[in-house]
C-alpha cells in the first residue's frame, strides 16, 4: 500500500479515499475466503448429501482390531471348467 503525505486540509479526500480502497479490498477478500470454505464444505459433504446419513463401522470391524479378518478355508476347491463343457461336442 501506498503511503500519502499530508500536508494540508485538502490532502484529507485522497486519505478517505485510501481508507475506502482498503476496505473495499478487505471486503472482497473476506468474500472470497467464505466463498472458498463453503465450495469446500460442500465438497466434503458431498457423499453425505448424495447417499444420506452413514454409520461408523463397529470398532470391531477395523483393521488393526483381532478378528477383523474373514475366515476362509485354508484349501480353497479345484475350478470346474464349466464353459469348456458347455462348448464340448457331442
Amino acid at each position: 500500500m501506498r503511503r500519502t503525505a499530508i500536508k494540508d486540509l485538502k490532502d484529507l479526500k485522497t486519505v478517505k479515499q485510501e481508507i475506502e480502497t482498503r476496505a473495499r479490498l478487505a471486503q472482497e477478500q473476506e468474500a472470497a475466503r467464505r466463498a472458498a470454505a463453503a465450495k469446500a464444505k460442500a465438497e466434503k459433504e458431498l457423499f453425505s448429501r448424495a447417499v444420506g446419513p452413514v454409520k461408523a463401522l463397529p470398532a470391531k470391524h477395523l483393521p488393526g482390531n483381532p478378528g477383523h479378518r474373514a475366515h476362509l478355508p485354508l484349501a480353497q476347491p479345484a475350478p470346474i471348467p464349466v464353459q469348456q463343457h458347455a462348448t464340448k461336442w457331442p
